[in-house]
C-alpha cells in the first residue's frame, strides 16, 4: 500500500485520497479493535443499613467527573448512570465510560448512606456503602414512652447575637453534636422508609427551583385543630450541601408566633441596639438540631417541638390553634465537633453585632428563615419549600442556606430536609403548600457523531459530511427505564450527497408507547426513529457545504428534542447506551445506510452493497462497515458533560490524519485515547480545524 509519512515518528503511511486506489482486500482485519472511544465496565455496589441489614432501593449516581461543589451537587455535571439496589442490597450493572476517563465518582443519592466514593476505572469495580449510625443511647428508656414535663426542661440561652435557647443539656448529644435518642425525653427515632427518602429526593432535586413567584408565600406551619396539636420533626438529610463541606456544621431551629406578629427582619430584634443584651425580647428561637451535617447526623432522629408561651414565659408541649411555626437554618452555626451543645461559645451566635442586622448579610454567618419577611434585603422570599406528603401522612420541608439573589445559590432548597408529623395527624397544615414539580432520576451520555457519506467507497476522511452533537438520556424509576429523551444539535453538513439521519434503539418497536419530535419508522424489528429525512432541514433548508469552510458564513441550528415513552419499564440491560445505533442514509435511498463499525443495519438496508468497493463487511459473521484497520466511516466521540465543547472537526477536504496528528497512534497502538482533544499539546494542526 502506497503511503506518506504524517509525522517523523510514523513508519507507516496512511491512505491518501488523492493517490491511486490500492487493493488492500488481502489485509487481515483486526476485529478486536472497534474504533470505539467508549467501553463498558461492570460495577457492583452494596448498601447496608447501620444495623447491618441489606438496604433495598437505595439510589446511586455515577459521575465521570467530580460533581460536588460548595453547595452540593453541580447542576452542570449529570450522572452517567443512576440505579437502585435490589432486595439483596446490591446494585449490579454495567456503565459506559469514555476510555480517557480514569476515575469515576459514586454518590449515594438516598439519604443516610455515607459520602461519595471515588474509584479508579477497572473492568470490574466493587464498592460498599453503609448507613450512617445513630448515636449510642446512654439511656435505655425510649423517648416515645417517657412523659415530658416542660417545667423540667431547663432551656438555656446559647447566643448573644440572637434570642436563641436550647432545651438540651450537654449530655443529650454525642461528641459530634448529634442528639442521642432517649437521653432527652424530647428525642426519639423512627425508621424512614427508603421509598419515602427517594420521593423526597424527587421533590427536592439538585436543580434550581423554578416557581419563584411562589416563594413570597410563607412556608410555615399553622395549627388548625381546635384542641391544638403536638408536633415532631424528623431529620432526613442535608441534601448534599455538606457533601463537599465536611467541616460545616449548620444548625436547625424553630420559633412560634401569632398571626401578624412578624412583619420584617427587625422583628428578630425588638431593639437592635440591645441585640447583645441577655434581656433582649426579640423573636425567641429554639434549638432543634445543633448539627445537621449528614456525615454525623443519621436520618430518623426525631425531636418533639415545644411551644413557647410568651404570656407565661414557659414552654409547653401543645401548640394552640392558630399558632404559626417557622424554621430557621443557621449556616455554620456549630463551630466544631467535640464541643458542648449547651454552651454559648460552641456557636457563632456568640459573636458581637458589628452592624445592624438589616445591613449585615455574611452568608457564612447568617440565619435563613421559612417566614419570607424575616430574610431581609427587601427580597420577601422564603428560604424554605413546604409541602404535604399524603402518601406518608406527613409534611416535608426543605431549606436553602443562601439568599435567592446570591450568585452562589443553587436554589434547590434541599440544604436541610426534614419531616413534620402531629398529634392529631391533621392538626397541623402548611400555611401554603408550595408544590415543586418532581424530577425523575435519570442518567445521560454525551458525544459527537461524525460521518463519511461515500460508503462503500473510500471518502476524503475529513469526517464532516454530517456532524451532530447528541445527548442520550434515560428517565428512570425504581421499576426501570420509563422514557428516553434524545437531543441532537447539528454542527456541519459537508457531504456532497443528500442524507437522512436516524437512530435505531435497542428494543422492539412494540415497546414504544409514544414518540414526539421524530417519526417511528414502520417495518423494523427494533424501534427506529427518523430524526430528519433530509439533513438540510435543521440547517434551515440550505444546501451545499455547510459549516465546513471558513469563507462561507456559519449557519446556526436549533436543538432537536425527541421523547420516547415506553409501554412498560425496561431494564438497563434492555436499553444499553452502547447499543444505541445512529446512522445516516444517502442519496434519498433508504437502503443505503452508514453505521458505526460492527453495528448491524436495519431490516431496510440494501445487503447487495456489503462487500463492494472498499467495504469488507461479512454479514454472516456480524462484521459491518469495516474498510481496513485504519479507517471507519463513522466516529462516535464522547463528551463527559453538557458543558464539554463539541468536537472540532476538520475543514473541508482535510484528511483527519493530517489534522489530528495522533489519530494513527490510536489506531496502531490501541492507545492515546485523547487523540481527539485539541486542547492537548501536539494533538492537532489548528490551521486545519473548522
Amino acid at each position: 500500500m502506497a503511503v506518506m509519512a504524517v509525522t517523523s515518528c510514523m513508519d507507516k503511511d496512511v491512505y491518501d485520497p488523492g493517490k491511486q486506489k490500492n487493493d488492500d482486500s488481502t489485509q487481515e482485519l483486526d476485529l478486536s479493535f472497534k474504533f470505539s472511544m467508549k467501553s463498558e465496565k461492570t460495577i457492583l455496589i452494596s448498601a447496608t443499613h447501620a444495623s447491618g441489614n441489606s438496604a433495598e432501593t437505595v439510589q446511586f449516581n455515577i459521575y465521570l467527573q467530580n460533581p460536588l461543589t460548595e453547595e452540593g451537587l453541580s447542576h452542570d455535571i449529570e450522572p452517567a448512570y443512576t440505579g437502585y439496589t435490589g432486595k439483596d442490597g446490591i446494585l449490579r450493572t454495567s456503565i459506559v465510560i469514555p476510555v480517557s476517563v480514569k476515575q469515576i465518582y459514586v454518590y449515594p443519592v438516598t439519604a443516610g448512606f455515607g459520602s461519595m466514593q471515588i474509584t479508579d476505572v477497572a473492568d470490574h469495580i466493587s464498592l460498599d456503602f453503609h448507613g450512617v449510625p445513630l448515636p449510642s443511647q446512654a439511656n435505655s428508656r425510649s423517648a416515645a414512652t417517657r412523659a415530658i414535663d416542660p417545667s423540667q426542661i431547663n432551656a438555656k440561652r446559647i447566643a448573644t447575637r440572637y434570642n436563641i435557647f436550647s432545651p438540651f443539656a450537654a449530655a443529650d448529644a454525642d461528641e459530634n453534636g448529634i442528639l442521642i435518642p432517649g437521653n432527652s425525653p424530647l428525642v426519639s427515632t423512627e425508621q424512614l422508609p427508603i421509598d419515602f427518602l427517594n420521593l423526597v429526593n424527587s421533590w427536592y432535586p439538585e436543580k434550581a427551583f423554578q416557581n419563584e413567584e411562589l416563594l413570597n408565600q410563607s412556608s410555615d406551619l399553622v395549627v388548625t385543630d381546635d384542641a391544638g396539636a403536638e408536633i415532631w420533626i424528623t431529620y432526613i438529610s442535608d441534601g448534599g450541601f455538606n457533601a463537599n463541606n465536611p467541616t460545616v456544621y449548620s444548625s436547625l431551629l424553630y420559633y412560634n408566633y401569632e398571626p401578624g406578629e412578624l412583619t420584617s427582619v427587625s422583628d428578630v430584634y425588638k431593639d437592635e441596639q440591645t441585640a447583645n443584651n441577655v434581656n433582649d425580647t426579640g423573636l425567641r428561637m429554639t434549638m432543634l438540631f445543633p448539627n445537621v451535617n449528614s456525615r454525623q447526623c443519621a436520618p430518623g432522629i426525631k425531636v418533639q417541638l415545644l411551644y413557647w408561651d410568651k404570656k407565661k414565659e414557659a414552654y409547653g408541649t401543645v401548640f394552640p390553634k392558630g399558632t404559626h411555626i417557622g424554621f430557621v437554618t443557621a449556616r455554620s452555626a456549630y463551630k466544631q465537633l467535640n464541643t458542648a451543645i449547651d454552651k454559648v461559645d460552641s456557636y457563632w451566635f456568640a459573636q458581637p453585632v458589628s452592624a445592624p442586622i438589616t445591613n449585615s448579610h455574611n452568608p457564612t454567618y447568617e440565619l435563613f428563615y421559612s417566614t419570607p419577611c424575616l430574610n431581609g434585603k427587601g427580597l420577601n422570599i422564603s428560604n424554605a419549600i413546604i409541602r404535604s406528603c399524603l402518601d406518608y401522612d406527613c409534611i416535608v420541608v426543605g431549606m436553602d442556606v443562601r439568599y435567592w439573589d446570591d450568585a452562589q445559590s443553587d436554589r434547590d432548597f434541599n440544604d436541610v430536609l426534614f419531616k413534620v408529623v402531629a398529634n392529631p395527624p391533621e392538626g397541623v397544615t402548611p400555611e401554603n403548600n408550595i408544590d415543586a414539580n418532581p424530577v425523575s432520576p435519570y442518567d445521560v451520555q454525551y458525544g459527537t457523531l461524525a460521518f463519511e457519506d461515500l460508503w462503500p467507497s473510500k471518502g476524503d476522511y475529513d469526517f464532516n459530511d454530517f456532524v451532530v452533537d447528541y445527548t442520550y438520556k434515560r428517565i428512570k424509576s425504581s421499576s426501570g427505564i420509563t422514557e428516553l429523551q434524545l437531543n441532537f444539535q447539528p454542527l456541519a453538513r459537508g457531504g456532497s450527497k443528500k442524507s437522512g439521519f436516524c437512530i435505531e434503539l435497542p428494543f422492539p418497536s412494540g415497546m414504544v408507547k409514544s414518540v414526539s419530535g421524530a417519526t417511528l419508522e414502520a417495518g423494523n424489528e427494533n424501534a427506529t426513529l427518523i430524526i430528519w429525512d433530509d439533513t438540510d432541514k435543521p440547517f434551515g433548508g440550505k444546501s451545499g457545504l455547510i459549516n465546513t469552510r471558513r469563507d462561507i458564513a456559519k449557519v446556526e441550528t436549533e436543538l432537536t428534542t425527541i421523547k420516547v415513552t415506553l409501554a412498560t419499564p425496561l431494564t438497563d440491560a434492555e436499553v444499553k447506551f452502547l447499543k444505541f445505533n445512529p446512522f445516516i442514509y444517502v442519496d434519498g435511498y433508504r437502503g443505503h445506510e452508514i453505521h458505526l463499525v460492527d453495528y448491524a443495519p436495519t431490516a431496510k438496508v440494501d445487503e447487495t452493497l456489503f462487500g463492494t468497493a472498499d467495504d469488507h463487511s461479512n454479514i454472516n459473521k456480524g462484521i459491518y462497515y469495516r474498510m481496513n484497520n485504519t479507517y471507519p466511516w463513522v466516529l462516535d466521540i464522547p463528551r463527559i458533560s453538557s458543558t464539554a465543547p463539541s468536537w472540532k472537526y476538520p475543514l473541508e477536504g482535510e484528511n483527519i490524519t493530517r489534522v489530528y496528528l495522533n489519530y494513527e497512534k490510536w489506531i496502531q497502538n490501541k492507545a492515546d485515547y485523547n487523540w481527539f482533544d485539541p486542547s492537548v499539546p501536539g494533538n492537532v494542526d489548528n490551521d486545519k480545524l473548522y
